[in-house]
């Protein structure tokens, strides 16, 4: 039953994502999509592996947080919106593989 919950959840967040940047206003949409769904699921990770995940999770914002500077960058100058997304996804993977394999 805990999986059907945590499922509705998710996927009630991309229509209201959509829904607010359509209907009320883009900060709203983005505050939304910059929910920090890791802290909340730090309540379900065991005692034993808490640690471990608050530290992935925390470069995990480092990394996304990268690549939506560059997403924004090559927005910035006026280039593809897919152009920038596969950009900035594909510096998003790269840099998730270097961080597992590094750290």
């Amino acid at each position: 039953m805990n999986y059907l919950i945590l499922f509705i959840i998710g996927g009630c967040l991309l229509p209201g994502i959509k829904y607010l940047s359509t209907h009320v206003d883009t900060k709203y949409a983005s505050m939304v999509a910059a929910f920090p769904l890791g802290l909340l699921t730090g309540l379900i990770i065991t005692d034993e592996k808490i640690m471990n995940y608050s530290l992935n999770y925390s470069k995990n914002i480092l990394i996304l947080l990268f690549a939506s500077i560059i997403q924004y960058l090559i927005l910035k100058l006026k280039l593809n919106r897919i152009l920038a997304l596969v950009i900035s996804f594909m510096m998003w993977i790269i840099l998730n593989i270097i961080s597992i394999m590094i750290f």
